[in-house]
Parts: C-alpha cells; sequence; structure tokens
C-alpha cells in the first residue's frame, strides 16, 4: 500500500509530512516533508480514548452497556438528567447519545462562556432517543475521556500512558487538556507516525501486541464493524468503514490523518498530513482495493 499512497498523494499534490507501512512483519517509513516527530492527530485521538475504554473494560473497570451516570452521574444537569440516565458508554462511543448536534470542535472549543466542558456538553438539547442517531461530536469523546479518569483513577492520558503507550514502545506524545486539566480526549493528542502503525497493529493483532492482550477480541470486532451510517460512511467504536461490508477499516482525523487496517493484506498505513483537500473516503478505496 505504501507505493500505492505515495502515487496517490503525488498525484493529486497533497501536503502529506509522512507515511509508514507495516506489512508481513516488514516497516517503511517515506518522509516527504519537513514536520515534527510528533504532531497533531485530531481526531484520530478518538481511538485511542476508545482503545482506553477497552482496555478499562477487559480490566472489569467499567462496561460499554453501563449507564454513563455509573461515572459522571454527578455532572448531569436537571434539565436532561432523565434522558442522560438512559445513555450507555457505548452511545458514546458511536456518538448516539441522542444530542441534536456536535460541539467541541475548534470553531466552538473556547468561545461557549465556561470552562467546564462537562457541563457544556451534557446540556446540549437531546431530541433522539439513546442510541437513536449518530451526530459526530467532539463532546462525547471529551464526556468518555471523564468516564474513563472516573473508572481508572487517573486521567485518560495518564492511564494510556501507562497502559499502552509505554508499553508499546511509542516514544514522543502529549496530548490536550480541558481548562480543568482533564485529557480532552476527541482531539490534540501528538504522536509519531510509526507509533500510529503500531496503534493500528494492536487492532490487526484483534487486541494482542507484541504477545501480550491488550483488548477482548469482542472489543475489537464492535469497535471495527459498522454501527450507524454518519454521513456517507458507517461508524464502529471510533473507526470507519466506507460500506457496511467492507473487509478494511481506518481511523481518520482533520488535515489527513489516516490509520488504514487492511486484514486482507496483513497491513496497517499510517499517514500523518496538513491538507484539508484530501479526499479519505477515495484515498483508503484505492489503497485497500
Amino acid at each position: 500500500m505504501l507505493q500505492k499512497a505515495l502515487q496517490f498523494i503525488r498525484e493529486h499534490g497533497y501536503n502529506v509530512y509522512s507515511v509508514c507501512e507495516w506489512k508481513d512483519g516488514n516497516e517503511q517509513k517515506e518522509e516527504l516533508q519537513p514536520a515534527n516527530h510528533a504532531n497533531n492527530c485530531y481526531s484520530l485521538s478518538k481511538s485511542f480514548t476508545s482503545a482506553a475504554i477497552g482496555m478499562l473494560e477487559y480490566a472489569g473497570k467499567l462496561s460499554r452497556g453501563d449507564n454513563i451516570g455509573q461515572y459522571i452521574g454527578d455532572l448531569f444537569p436537571a434539565g436532561n438528567a432523565d434522558k442522560l440516565q438512559k445513555v450507555t458508554v457505548r452511545d458514546l462511543l458511536s456518538h448516539a447519545a441522542g444530542f441534536a448536534e456536535g460541539v467541541l470542535f475548534e470553531g466552538d472549543r473556547y468561545n461557549h462562556g465556561t470552562d467546564d466542558w462537562a457541563e457544556f456538553s451534557l446540556s446540549q438539547p437531546m431530541p433522539y432517543a439513546a442510541g437513536e442517531k449518530s451526530v459526530y461530536s467532539n463532546a462525547t469523546y471529551y464526556l468518555l475521556s471523564r468516564i474513563a479518569e472516573k473508572a481508572a483513577g487517573e486521567t485518560l492520558f495518564e492511564y494510556l500512558h501507562k497502559n499502552l503507550l509505554r508499553p508499546l514502545g511509542f516514544r514522543d506524545y502529549a496530548a490536550n487538556a480541558c481548562p480543568l486539566g482533564h485529557t480532552f480526549g476527541a482531539s490534540g493528542m501528538f504522536f509519531a507516525c510509526e507509533d500510529l502503525v503500531k496503534f493500528g497493529r494492536l487492532f490487526l493483532g484483534g487486541g494482542v501486541y507484541g504477545g501480550k492482550r491488550y483488548l477482548s477480541e469482542k472489543y475489537i470486532r464492535e469497535a471495527v464493524s459498522p454501527l450507524l451510517p454518519s454521513g456517507n460512511r458507517f461508524y464502529g467504536l471510533s473507526f470507519w468503514k466506507n460500506s457496511a461490508d467492507d473487509g478494511y477499516y481506518y481511523g481518520d482525523g482533520a488535515h489527513g490523518q489516516l490509520i488504514l487496517v487492511c486484514p486482507a493484506k496483513n497491513a496497517v498505513l499510517a499517514m500523518q498530513s496538513y491538507d484539508n483537500t484530501i479526499d479519505m473516503r477515495g484515498l483508503t478505496a484505492y489503497l485497500a482495493g
């Protein structure tokens, strides 16, 4: 896939920093533009938050079927409390809590008049029933970060650092926090391209990396399976499919961040970029074809 990716990038003139592929035990990396070693992965951060939830579930500290009130019920605003009591961890993972629209994106994150992002998120209108409709939002994954923090007894990123990033051999990494110091979880994690490949290999391996199990096979299957349509794609638990029956899946982020997992090719490809014109749907279909 690496050579196909390089051809696609050059033909379209995309501003890509680096591309890295692992296939059948061999890894190759191409650096196309000068860039930091670790870069903002934007919404690819959601896949790491999802992995933390899966790891906590594997450790017996929470369940996807749990009502979120078990962890953040003390934060529920009176106006939405009844509806929020019906929302599960799985609903947040699939952006199907019932909220009307997405919030906490780059354009509105610091412009809504409060430092309490949980209160702001939980106070949004909820016209849909839990699990009814996927409405993509950074707020859902910020709330998952708060849930993970409650279950783990430390911030989401501290938990990832100790239990995933260091064990997998990640080198440089960092994460944004909200004004109150909680890991944002929806965006703003910084990783190197070759470390994104390691993360993809964890999913390719069914939750096992380096002989150690981090996630259950059941969690992996659900995370990469299309649960609900979202725009012209399908969303699992932080991974996308272009069509419900595709044999590949991917996580992506703003400006061209990508982790593509192709089990049939026994391959993972990661890409870091800053280009809003990249056709991610077209690129992933081309690479996996």
